[in-house]
């Protein structure tokens, strides 16, 4: 074989070897970019807080299926915490340490902040639909949250006292949490703004309410109570919502975002009660409620809205933030219209606006 033979052989052994890496390269980067994005999600699946949990899977659920129509490919990791801190504790470290992307969950403050340390400690990205920092109130550079700050209900609460000509309302909240105390607050704060006082402040233990409300509205009703302002679990506003009735007591019932769902289920008595709660200040929360009644035959429940906005949001940073931490990302370039609300975070990850205001329920 002479050199000029030899030398086109080269030529093509080279040349047929360079499309092989380059193809073979270009099969890597396809299969790289197909790997589902893995999100681990910590909830209350089980145990007291399962009504709050089942409302953010939901979310998550719809999200995941929304994604899925868009092409992008992502598996969500449950982990069922039985609403016991303990075990948030070692769900957060198991799915850490199983590689996941970022995290979701923690529905309730006190289940969120002894896994906290752990979260900063890996440097994950975490995001907790149904608090705010406020309800935490522990520093994290990786921590955003997704409920609008209670604070935030104090002049559209003033308002409606004001228009429904409340001036000795009786308020009711569950436990001694960040969630409770927040909410009281603000109730006491807003019926002072209106130029009343309330006749009674009391809380009541998570698991007690069927005792403990009874006595305390036949109190409030003996101290001319001429509102009743609920906070906490769905089992007490429909105790409360039903001893209304049996005490033939027309009076306002404000109470958590829930209670629409409870209506809807029919587990209010049907009457002439006038019940209201807090919506969002979003033009696309009416959208919301139709997508997720069209999949689940209900109302939207409790978190279910940022739930769904919180996986949209870490899919897009995740996908796009490039050599930039995911943290730094999401702080500086989160610009989202979700159902909840606009996102923009601050440093403590705390969304920068969203509205409350107070609606007739029924």
């Amino acid at each position: 074989m002479n050199n000029k033979v030899i030398g086109w052989v080269i030529v093509v052994v080279v040349v047929a070897g360079g499309i092989w890496y380059w193809q073979t390269k270009k099969e890597d980067n396809i299969s790289n970019n197909q790997t589902p994005i893995k999100i681990g999600v910590v909830l209350s699946l089980s145990g007291y807080g399962a009504e709050d949990g089942e409302a953010i899977k939901r979310g998550l659920d719809l999200a995941q299926e929304k994604l899925k129509e868009k092409g992008v490919d992502v598996e969500l990791l449950y982990q069922d915490d039985a609403t016991d801190a303990k075990q948030t504790v070692s769900a957060t470290r198991q799915l850490i340490t199983s590689g996941v992307d970022a995290l979701i969950g923690w529905q309730w403050s006190y289940l969120m902040q002894p896994s906290l340390p752990i979260i900063n400690e890996s440097k994950i990205v975490a995001f907790a639909p149904s608090l705010s920092y406020g309800l935490v109130a522990m520093p994290s550079e990786y921590v955003f949250y997704g409920y609008i700050s209670t604070d935030k209900k104090t002049v559209p609460l003033t308002e409606w006292f004001k228009e429904q000509k409340i001036k000795k309302p009786a308020f009711i909240v569950n436990g001694n949490f960040p969630w409770s105390e927040s909410h009281l607050a603000v109730f006491q704060k807003a019926i002072l703004g209106a130029g009343g006082k309330e006749v009674l402040a009391e809380k009541v233990s998570f698991g007690s309410e069927s005792s403990d409300i009874s006595i305390i509205m036949i109190k409030a009703k003996n101290l001319g109570a001429d509102a009743i302002l609920w906070s906490g679990s769905y089992d007490g506003e429909i105790i409360i919502a039903k001893r209304l009735g049996e005490l033939n007591w027309n009076i306002p019932f404000l109470s958590d975002e829930n209670i629409t769902v409870a209506i809807g289920k029919k587990q209010i008595p049907e009457n002439n009660m006038k019940i209201f709660t807090f919506s969002k200040e979003n033009v696309l929360a009416e959208e919301f409620k139709t997508i997720f009644k069209n999949r689940y035959n209900s109302e939207p429940l409790h978190y279910s809205d940022s739930a769904y906005d919180s996986l949209m949001i870490l899919v897009n940073a995740i996908k796009n933030h490039g050599d930039t931490p995911l943290n730094d990302y999401i702080r500086q370039n989160t610009d989202y219209n979700g159902y909840n609300t606009k996102y923009q975070f601050n440093k403590d990850g705390d969304i920068l606006g969203g509205a409350w205001k107070v609606i007739r329920a029924r």
